[in-house]
């Protein structure tokens, strides 16, 4: 029951005072002022339940529709109960510097100095950070904390809660950098020092040797006119040979033709009979392998020859359907 009464007691003397305070705090309408009332006496009672997150919400559902110092107080209380110290010491030093006039409710004045005392027992627990960055002018860079902008121009330490941060810095032409820190569960300041490294100016590709152009596979022996022009060779000698060959056996058949009349030859002759008929022969061979031969050289070269491009031509024609042309 005490611990009930221990937040709904300055809620509703809150609310009494709203209607009796002077113009700074007029009340909203009628709907507004009970709407405000109901939130804060549901958020009294979270808190009392330590359901921190639920009275955050409806402390400041209330504070939206009605000013009141309590509710910056009540605030204040959610966010340490929810570990967020740092928020909580802003919501009190906003109500422990709030301007009160005279004539201000007794609840309102007992709100802003429970919120004066809870400030200086938050300065013994809540850390800050001074961010310094070496390298680019403090004016040029920009710095977060957990993704929270802090203005490093000013110089000033910013305040954040007991644990594990994330520092991120960055600047046009530099490279950006991020830190990691701890603080501890106690105030005073911690210095966290970040040099950037200017971004390195774009290297050149390197110029190697020069690739030499891809030479032309050269066609296989075959695939050319050189067997042609071999195989004419050979036919050549050979039509030499079987003419000279036969020239010499017709020569000496007709030496033997005189020397042996009706075909009777000396047995002294039988040595150039023989010569005759072997010079016959070899002249007969030599013109068959000589024919072949240039046959060959006649298949190979027509086989070996490129193909013939049909040239381009273009014309103009008629047609059933008017004038054509081909190209």
């Amino acid at each position: 029951m005490q611990v009930l009464v221990k937040h709904a007691l300055p809620l509703c003397l809150a609310v009494i005072a709203s209607a009796l305070a002077p113009a700074a705090w007029a009340a909203p309408p009628a709907d507004g002022v009970t709407r405000a009332r109901a939130l804060a006496n549901e958020a009294g009672d979270l808190l009392d339940q330590k359901r921190y997150a639920d009275a955050l919400d409806r402390v400041e559902q209330a504070e939206r529709l009605f000013h009141a110092p309590t509710h910056l107080l009540m605030k204040g209380d959610a966010l340490i109960g929810l570990g967020r110290v740092a928020d909580a010491m802003e919501a009190f030093e906003k109500l422990a510097a709030e301007p009160l006039p005279s004539g201000a409710p007794l609840a309102f004045r007992r709100a802003q100095q429970d919120a004066t005392a809870k400030v200086r027992d938050l300065i013994a627990r809540v850390p800050s950070v001074h961010v310094k960055v070496q390298g680019p002018a403090a004016i040029d860079a920009r710095a977060t904390i957990d993704g929270k902008p802090i203005d490093l121009a000013s110089g000033l330490a910013v305040r954040a809660d007991p644990g594990p941060h994330e520092v991120k810095i960055e600047a046009a032409g530099f490279v950006p950098a991020a830190r990691t820190i701890t603080l501890p569960a106690r105030g005073g300041v911690v210095d966290v020092e970040v040099a950037l490294d200017r971004v390195p100016p774009p290297v050149a590709p390197a110029i190697g040797p020069a690739i030499p152009p891809a030479e032309e596979p050269r066609p296989s022996f075959w695939r050319t006119k050189s067997p042609a022009y071999a195989a004419f060779g050979l036919g050549g000698a050979g039509v030499v040979i079987g003419a000279v060959t036969g020239g010499m056996s017709l020569g000496k058949v007709s030496d033997l033709k005189a020397r042996c009349p009706g075909g009777a030859c000396a047995p002294g002759d039988q040595g150039d009979l023989d010569t005759a008929g072997a010079l016959g022969t070899t002249s007969t061979v030599a013109f068959a392998v000589g024919a072949v031969a240039v046959a060959a050289g006649v298949v190979l070269l027509v086989v070996n020859r490129p193909p013939k491009q049909e040239p381009t031509t273009a014309g103009l024609h008629l047609t059933a359907t008017g004038l054509g042309g081909s190209f």
